[in-house]
C-alpha cells in the first residue's frame, strides 16, 4: 500500500471511532451525570527520507528539515469534558446533584464500591436510599417510617422530621469522593464508574469541604451535552471522512494511469 492510501485509510478509520463517540454523546443527552467524550489522535511514526540535521549531498551543509513523511494518524484517548451538567429542578427530596467535584459513593451487591454523577436517588422497600438499579448509596441512608419529609444540606447532612416530633431527627451523612484522575476511572453499565490504577485511590470526604463540591437537595446534575455542537461534528466528520476515502480513490486513479503508460 501506497503511504497516501495508507494515511488516507488511516484518516477514515479515525473519523470513524470520532463517529462512535459523537453518536453515543447524542444517545446519552439524557443521561443524568453524563459527561461528553471526545476523540484524541496522535501521529503514526513518520518516513524519514531525508533527516533534519542530515548533511546535504551536494555541498555537506546541515539540512535545516529534511524530508519527513507522516503516515497518518490514530486514535489514542476517548476522555470526558469535565464541565458541570445542567441542574434539573424536580423537588423530589431523593434527588440529589453535586455541585462541583466529586461522586456518589455506590456499594454493588460483591461489597465493592463504584462511583457515580448521577443523583437520582431513590427509597426502597427497606427504606434505603439507593440508585434507580436499586443499588446502595453509602455510606447507607436509612429513612425512619414516618418520617413526614426529609432535608439534605448542602454538607451532606440528613434529616428527617418524625411525625409527633419537633426536632428534626438526623438520619446520617452523605459523603463523596475525589480522584486525582478523573478520566482515570472504568465506566460501566448504569452510570457507574470503577477505581482504577490510573484513576488513584478515592479520597473520601464530607460535601463543600477541601474543594469537594457541595449537595443540592431537589435537582439532579444531566448531561453536559450540546446538542448544536454534536451536530456540528457529525457534519465535520462526514465531511474529513468522505475527504479520506477521496484521497484514496484518486492514488488509486493515478497509479492505474502509471500502469497504463
Amino acid at each position: 500500500m501506497s503511504l497516501s492510501m495508507a494515511n488516507g485509510a488511516s484518516g477514515a478509520t479515525f473519523f470513524q471511532e470520532a463517529l462512535d463517540v459523537v453518536t453515543h454523546n447524542i444517545a446519552s443527552m439524557e443521561r443524568a451525570g453524563f459527561r461528553e467524550e471526545f476523540l484524541l489522535g496522535a501521529s503514526n511514526d513518520y518516513v524519514q527520507e531525508k533527516g533534519a540535521g542530515s548533511l546535504s549531498s551536494t555541498n555537506g551543509n546541515i539540512v535545516p528539515a529534511g524530508i519527513q513523511k507522516g503516515q497518518g494518524v490514530r486514535a489514542v484517548a476517548v476522555v470526558s469534558k469535565l464541565a458541570q451538567g445542567r441542574l434539573n429542578r424536580t423537588d423530589n427530596p431523593y434527588h440529589i446533584a453535586i455541585q462541583g467535584k466529586g461522586f456518589f459513593q455506590i456499594e454493588m451487591p460483591d461489597g465493592t464500591l463504584a462511583y457515580t454523577r448521577d443523583g437520582t436517588f431513590s427509597i426502597n422497600a427497606e427504606r434505603n436510599l439507593v440508585t434507580q438499579m436499586g443499588y446502595t448509596v453509602a455510606p447507607a441512608i436509612t429513612v425512619p417510617e414516618n418520617a413526614e419529609y426529609v432535608t439534605i444540606n448542602r454538607s451532606g447532612k440528613v434529616q428527617a422530621k418524625i411525625a409527633g416530633q419537633n426536632a428534626m431527627q438526623d438520619v446520617g451523612d452523605m459523603e463523596i469522593v475525589t480522584f486525582a484522575n478523573e478520566e482515570g476511572l472504568r465506566k460501566i453499565e448504569d452510570n457507574l464508574l470503577l477505581e482504577t490504577d490510573a484513576s488513584g485511590v478515592p479520597t473520601t470526604g464530607t460535601p463543600a469541604q477541601d474543594s469537594r463540591g457541595h449537595l443540592l437537595q431537589g435537582h439532579y446534575e444531566a448531561s453536559n451535552v450540546d446538542m448544536v455542537s454534536q451536530v456540528t461534528k457529525l457534519i465535520k466528520i462526514q465531511r474529513a471522512y468522505e475527504m479520506n476515502i477521496k484521497s484514496i480513490k484518486t492514488e488509486n486513479e493515478l497509479l492505474s494511469g502509471l500502469n497504463n503508460i
